[in-house]
């Protein structure tokens, strides 16, 4: 079934923000020059009660315009002003709210940077899982061996290991360095290597080896800014670093 022209152009002015009484108003108009209220009560359908209402608030909206007069007359404003107030109006209102947002945002965002405690090694080897690029810093070739098995379907893994380490064989999808300076984590006036995972560059894991509970310890952190950050903190490490040393070939079988 075809649609009607008239629907059409109902659903569109409330869309723009008329009531049903404001379109129905508004349409009469559109057929007439001008038109007295009594008249187009007749031609519109809205009640006579309600028209003066409808029409001031259609003045108010920029859709009518009233002219002086016994009896007032009114005429439609031509399609052209109303589309161009609207898209004003609209340009003003999201420019309006974008900046708001972003205050009330930059507002929370300066507040306070979550960090998710104990997200846990399956929290993190799920997130690998998943990703598409991985970046891993300060990494231990122990620590690396538990994850490389979640790595595998990455498209691209880039590993800078802690200085001293010996990292294995890349496969296609690895890239590694060594760093050029031990950054270290205190705990318990013991000092572990700081390592971080940034995942899809947008997620931030840290991980420290407890050597006391012999376990490593996950946090995630939430915060685009720190991620940001911590970003191109390790695109200086791997820029800075030395590339790893080839791995010993596996001994000859015979």
């Amino acid at each position: 079934m075809p649609r009607m022209m008239g629907d059409d152009i109902g659903a569109l002015l409330h869309r723009a923000g008329l009531t049903r009484y404001e379109i129905q108003a508004y349409l009469a108009l559109t057929r007439r020059t001008v038109e007295s209220a009594a008249r187009l009560a007749d031609e519109s359908g809205v009640p006579r009660t309600k028209l003066y209402g409808v029409l001031e608030s259609l003045q108010s909206k920029g859709w009518v315009t009233i002219l002086s007069g016994q009896p007032l007359l009114y005429r439609a404003v031509p399609p052209e002003g109303v589309v161009e107030r609207l898209r004003l109006g609209h340009e003003e209102l999201l420019a309006e709210l974008n900046d708001r947002l972003g205050e009330q945002v930059a507002m929370g965002m300066h507040k306070i940077v979550v960090m998710r405690r104990g997200a846990g090694m399956e929290g993190l080897r799920t997130a690998l899982a998943g990703a598409r690029q991985v970046r891993l810093s300060m990494m231990t070739c122990a620590l690396y061996g538990e994850l490389r098995e979640d790595l595998a379907s990455a498209e691209a893994v880039k590993v800078v290991f802690y200085p001293g380490e010996a990292p294995p064989r890349p496969r296609a999808n690895e890239e590694f360095r060594i760093a050029p300076l031990a950054v270290v984590h205190q705990v318990y006036d013991v000092e572990t290597p700081a390592m971080q995972a940034i995942v899809d560059g947008s997620r931030l894991f840290t991980i420290v080896w407890n050597p006391f509970a012999k376990r490593h310890e996950v946090d995630e952190m939430f915060h685009d800014e720190c991620v940001g950050c911590l970003m191109q903190t390790f695109e200086l490490g791997w820029g800075g670093g030395r590339p790893a040393p080839p791995a010993s070939p596996p001994p000859a079988q015979r």
